[in-house]
């Protein structure tokens, strides 16, 4: 636990990073204006800048509340560790320094692990590294042991025993059942894969090319907010779904009483928010003897609490905004023809 002047002065540091990165990602908007300046340039700091106030936010909750549960899912761990190394390596290289990505073993492509924290602990200690020891030669190394996915990064100075973003990605670490080490000039943490992925299951969790096979889904999507709501829609473009929505909880629970095959429900959501909604259906379901359809929770706070109660309510899986296409695609396809 930290201290209540402690906790002023990490949330007083926190909000600075955010006011900074806001400025990086307003500025690399500006630019993009500009003809002269190569897009995907624009669009690496844009991403890069989002990623880190997202971290800021979930720094900020947990601080807040203990760290979240494992929620494991198909995850295709070798690429997103070199999307991430190659996005970061692009913010190393204007410092004047260098991340190198060697991978020990390339099966399986595709596991069953917490593919969120394993993907936010990476993100943490490579922006710290990069930033507590500028101009260095990073180097990070990715690959199946028994222990799990473990991942090593080395570099002189980048270690710091008091920091705060290598503490909070070992208690990140250690929730999700995994081991921690740190020693001057490296990290080394593991986390622990629930088993590796069939050829059906990764078909079914991780994102596939426009002529793989695709089961198209009737989705009731309770979303109040019409900008998220069009940013759901265009993610799944494509996909083949039948999209219905709801505007607040009570319209979803009537509309769950038709036929649909995975709901996607927002938890502040005006008249019935997202978990009495839920409790709701469940409770028609059963009292009918219907279908038990997934039901995926949708919020903008990533709170530990959130996806407990979501639990309670009767929810099958969470979706932390914001989210990527990816991440839209990984979990529909992890949750079709699931509950009965």
């Amino acid at each position: 636990m930290h201290s209540a002047s402690e906790m002023e002065k990490l949330i007083q540091r926190l909000a600075s990073d955010v006011r900074e990165h806001l400025h990086q990602l307003i500025g690399a908007l500006d630019l993009m204006r500009d003809e002269t300046v190569p897009a995907r340039s624009c669009y690496s700091l844009c991403r890069a800048s989002a990623q880190r106030v997202l971290r800021d936010a979930n720094d900020i909750s947990d601080l807040l509340e203990p760290a979240p549960p494992s929620r494991p899912s198909p995850f295709a761990w070798r690429t997103a560790v070199e999307d991430i190394a190659g996005l970061m390596g692009v913010l190393a290289e204007r410092r004047k320094g260098t991340v190198t990505h060697m991978t020990a073993s390339r099966r399986p492509e595709t596991v069953v692990a917490d593919a969120q924290a394993i993907e936010d602990v990476l993100y943490r200690l490579l922006d710290h590294a990069i930033n507590s020891a500028p101009g260095t030669a990073i180097e990070l190394y990715s690959g199946i042991e028994p222990s799990g996915l473990t991942l090593v990064l080395c570099g002189e100075g980048i270690f710091e025993e008091s920091a705060f973003i290598p503490h909070l990605a070992k208690r990140k670490v250690l929730a999700a059942g995994g081991t921690f080490t740190a020693s001057p000039c490296r990290y080394r943490w593991s986390f622990p894969i629930t088993a590796p992925v069939t050829a059906g299951q990764a078909e079914a969790g991780t994102v596939v090319g426009p002529r793989d096979q695709r089961v198209r889904m009737r989705l009731l999507v309770a979303e109040d907010c019409d900008e998220s709501f069009t940013l759901f829609e265009t993610f799944v473009r494509g996909e083949g779904h039948r999209i219905t929505r709801a505007l607040n909880g009570a319209e979803a629970v009537e509309l769950a009483k038709s036929e649909v095959d995975l709901i996607v429900m927002d938890v502040n959501m005006p008249v019935k928010d997202g978990y009495q909604a839920t409790r709701e259906i469940r409770a028609w379901e059963a009292q009918n003897g219907a279908r038990r359809r997934p039901i995926v929770l949708l919020s903008a706070e990533a709170l530990p609490s959130q996806t407990e109660r979501g639990a309670e309510a009767g929810c099958s899986g969470y979706l932390a905004k914001p989210t990527t296409r990816a991440q839209v695609l990984r979990t529909l396809r992890f949750h079709q023809g699931a509950e009965s």
